[in-house]
């Protein structure tokens, strides 16, 4: 049976030039596995293109790292591609060879997590990562910052809000801390006290209140897109509530698992036929997984609509089951009924998926 995905995520390289405090991929970067050599890549792209893809995300390690990423670049620019960077390799030497990628479609989304904090977090001065923000800015391709949000930069946000206001951002994603690779040996990660999320809140009104030129999600709170006619999502019994349900994320040797923050290997690419890693009766436990199938708590609780069930990879790191939840998920959705649903009651209908 041949299973239909509509994007890639592929983590070209194990290289980086850096060691952040909260990579989840350090396994990877300190493993002595040989990245995939671009002709392998390009197989594996055409494989994914076969199953229906549409989307390419490019990561690593830094994926600037590799010599022949402007060749992958190439190779996909029939379809929409992001690359996942740290925004140091990006130089007037970068955008001349970007620009002579002709009809090169391509999102930047670069992390940025702080401002004194990210150079705690990264070992590097916040305004290293900012410098190649601007040059893409300044030269017309779209770009994001990814931003994990801790402990350590939650009084940091409302700063980087009004320097991303300032320098004509496109996009700016904040996600949580997870206890995955250098985050859990670090012991990095993010209270959920009521006044850290009263400050989320602020962020939230004040983008609410001056619209500001980037758009703004943060995970499980807030979607900037509402506000111009996007539904809301909810979740019934039916609902497959992953959205890497409809992804493959391939590591820089070829493995294959279910999305970047999930290590858990369900076949390798060089060695297995795409559809017979598709077919995997593992694989497939988590591709057809239903918000029915959470525990008895999940489906008694008044919120499971708003947040069918959560993360996967939360609910495996927190409590080493695919198929159950993260306290930190029931803790933002009940802040988000409670404090930041009614904010959202003229918008329009909500979306089951």
């Amino acid at each position: 049976m041949k299973k239909e995905f509509t994007g890639l995520h592929f983590e070209l390289t194990n290289q980086c030039n850096l060691r952040c405090t909260h990579c989840y991929n350090i396994d990877y970067l300190e493993s002595n596995k040989e990245d995939l050599s671009t002709n392998e890549i390009k197989k594996i792209i055409d494989s994914a293109l076969e199953i229906g893809v549409r989307d390419i995300g490019f990561s690593g390690g830094e994926p600037f790292m590799r010599k022949d990423i402007y060749d992958l670049l190439e190779y996909s620019k029939n379809n929409p591609v992001h690359v996942l960077t740290n925004g140091m390799f990006i130089t007037k030497n970068t955008i001349k060879k970007l620009n002579a990628i002709d009809g090169l479609l391509v999102e930047f989304r670069i992390s940025l997590d702080g401002l004194s904090s990210h150079k705690d977090i990264r070992g590097v001065s916040y305004k290293a990562a900012l410098r190649g923000i601007k040059l893409l800015l300044d030269n017309g391709y779209v770009t994001s910052v990814n931003t994990m949000i801790t402990n350590d930069n939650i009084s940091q946000l409302m700063e980087m809000y009004e320097l991303f206001s300032d320098i004509g951002l496109d996009r700016w994603r904040l996600g949580f801390i997870f206890s995955q690779g250098n985050a859990g040996k670090n012991s990095l990660s993010f209270d959920c006290k009521d006044e850290q999320l009263s400050k989320i809140k602020e962020l939230i009104l004040r983008h609410m209140n001056e619209k500001p030129v980037f758009e703004m999600d943060i995970s499980k709170l807030y979607r900037s897109g509402v506000l111009d006619g996007a539904h809301i999502i909810q979740y019934d019994l039916e609902s497959k509530p992953c959205s890497y349900q409809g992804a493959l994320t391939v590591r820089p040797n070829g493995d294959v698992s279910y999305c970047p923050s999930l290590d858990i290997k369900y076949g390798n690419l060089v060695k297995d036929d795409i559809n017979d890693v598709l077919n995997n009766p593992k694989w497939l436990d988590v591709y057809d997984f239903q918000v029915n199938q959470l525990p008895q708590k999940c489906l008694n609780c008044e919120y499971v609509k708003y947040c069918g069930g959560g993360c996967r990879a939360d609910s495996y790191y927190d409590n080493n089951d695919l198929y159950s939840y993260s306290d930190m998920t029931c803790k933002l959705i009940k802040y988000y009924v409670e404090e930041l649903a009614h904010l959202f009651t003229d918008m329009p209908e909500p979306y089951i998926i």
